[in-house]
């Protein structure tokens, strides 16, 4: 019933489970990425989303160097079907940041990696993870088509359309639209209106 549940009080002021975290010492592969100026936002901080270029640089650079990976004439590529972050301390230019690596999960396809990113002082400042779906490459060189990676057997081949299915669903498109199709107004909601819409700005 409405009358036994608990405040918003009650609800924030329940014990947090105290988790620890991996210190720089105990990641089984690690990198020093350099922030660059343009990172920083107006709050003086590197922006959230220049954390997934972290998540990006550390394990493509692992898959390059030690996994042996064809970034230009190979014949498999890695795609991104889910990745999560959790903002534990802020970081700024121009302080390093040190990235650890590891590797969480092997399946048939895929591959799930923790990744873990240290501040200057080497205190835990993000943590988070990845998901890579290996598929065969198919390059369409001097194409309009040359910058995209179909998948060309998922009518055919199961293993292609299970990870055609999780690269779509990665999207979380049902959680941007309602049933009909239309967006969800809590996202419409998010569009900013007269001069601070983009048109408007000169």
């Amino acid at each position: 019933a409405a009358g036994n549940s608990p405040s918003v009080i009650e609800r924030t002021s329940a014990p947090r489970t105290v988790r620890t975290m991996p210190s720089i010492d105990e990641q089984p592969y690690t990198l020093v990425i350099p922030t660059r100026w343009k990172d920083n936002d107006v709050y003086g901080h590197v922006n959230n989303v220049v954390y997934y270029s972290f998540f990006d640089t550390v394990i493509n650079t692992f898959l390059i160097r030690e996994g042996g990976l064809d970034i230009h004439g190979g014949g498999t590529i890695g795609l991104c079907v889910e990745s999560h972050c959790r903002y534990d301390a802020p970081l700024a230019f121009p302080e390093p940041v040190t990235a650890g690596l590891a590797v969480t999960k092997l399946g048939r396809s895929s591959v799930t990696y923790a990744v873990t990113l240290f501040g200057a002082d080497e205190a835990p400042a993000a943590e988070g993870w990845f998901v890579h779906v290996f598929v065969d490459g198919k390059v369409a060189e001097g194409h309009w088509r040359s910058h995209q990676v179909p998948l060309a057997n998922a009518r055919d081949t199961d293993e292609h359309l299970h990870d055609l299915d999780a690269w779509l669903r990665s999207y979380a498109v049902d959680e941007l639209f309602d049933e009909a199709g239309a967006i969800d107004p809590e996202i419409t909601a998010l569009a900013p209106s007269g001069e601070l819409r983009m048109g408007a700005t000169p």
